[in-house]
């Protein structure tokens, strides 16, 4: 089986997968964050199958423009999406149709505390409807249903004060 995706486990592990994973392949691993030591998932579509050891500086530049990921820890997640849009690759929280006035009130953290990002409520996803999500975006390069998108940048992911 010629792999077709990568996911990157808490910025550290790499797993090149193939066509034919289920959705429970990726709830185990998201029941497993717990914001800590596990803390992320970052899938991205390979820009044509081919294995591991074959994948060019050209491939990683593409792959790194469009992924879905997640952080946070299995009960209490974001989920972002990079994108192309006109052109120009953007990244945006994922979200359930929702109140999005205000600043955002929900503090994630992840990476051992060293890293934070606020959302809001409608912005929390548990691992089991993350996983749904990472299964949609595996097969089809979409997601499944109406979900709330709110752009932000790297920024975001503010260093936690308790990091420091």
């Amino acid at each position: 089986m010629t792999p077709t995706h990568r996911k990157i486990y808490s910025g550290r592990l790499e797993a090149y997968i193939g066509p034919h994973d289920t959705a429970d392949d990726f709830k185990r691993p998201l029941q497993a964050l717990n914001g800590d030591k596990n803390f992320s998932l970052n899938l991205s579509a390979l820009p044509t199958p081919k294995c591991s050891d074959a994948v060019t500086e050209a491939d990683e530049a593409a792959i790194g423009l469009q992924y879905l990921q997640c952080a946070g820890a299995a009960d209490a997640l974001s989920v972002e999406i990079r994108t192309i849009v006109d052109g120009t690759p953007r990244l945006f929280i994922l979200g359930r149709p929702g109140d999005y006035h205000g600043e955002p009130t929900v503090t994630i953290p992840f990476q051992r505390g060293n890293h934070e990002l606020h959302v809001y409520p409608a912005e929390v996803f548990t691992a089991d409807e993350a996983a749904q999500m990472f299964y949609s975006y595996y097969r089809t390069g979409a997601l499944e249903g109406d979900y709330h998108l709110r752009e932000i940048d790297l920024d975001a992911f503010i260093k936690s004060q308790a990091g420091n």
